[in-house]
């Protein structure tokens, strides 16, 4: 399955977009992108990653079960743990900025939480993510830059 990313315009404080495959859907926020001279994928646990296609690498842990991590070496980012790439960057639930820490997180609609910009109803949009997307290998996502 192939999924698409489309970023809006950047903002300072954060990247909004949205997540789309077959008849789903999801509003999306990362971080802004803040390059790094020592990671080709950008600052960890700070940025955004840079647009590219990537491979979804099935990911299980107690905080962030049954999702995907993104996985392209030629552009910095693995699923494991790396000297020289970004690693466990994951597509997970969350609401704000705080909550990403370099992930991709979903939402069902966009809005304001906190006096800042958010995705809303994050764990609806994890379980239709779930439904939509098999937890198993071989699953891309392209991320794509908005053109303004």
């Amino acid at each position: 399955m192939n999924l698409l990313l489309t970023r809006g315009p950047p903002a300072e404080d954060c990247t909004l977009g949205k997540l789309s495959v077959t008849s789903y859907s999801w509003y999306t926020l990362e971080p802004p992108w803040l390059p790094d001279l020592d990671y080709l994928g950008g600052t960890p646990l700070l940025s955004c990653v840079p647009p590219g296609v990537y491979a979804l690498i099935p990911h299980d842990s107690v905080k962030h079960p049954r999702t995907f991590a993104l996985s392209n070496p030629d552009l910095g980012v693995v699923a494991s743990p790396a000297s020289d790439m970004r690693d466990d960057v994951l597509i997970h639930s969350g609401n704000v900025l705080a909550d990403t820490e370099g992930c991709i997180i979903l939402g069902l609609r966009d809005g304001m939480m906190y006096g800042q910009d958010a995705v809303l109803e994050s764990q609806p949009a994890i379980a239709e993510f779930r439904i939509a997307v098999p937890w198993v290998e071989g699953h891309t996502v392209s991320i794509l830059e908005a053109t303004e």
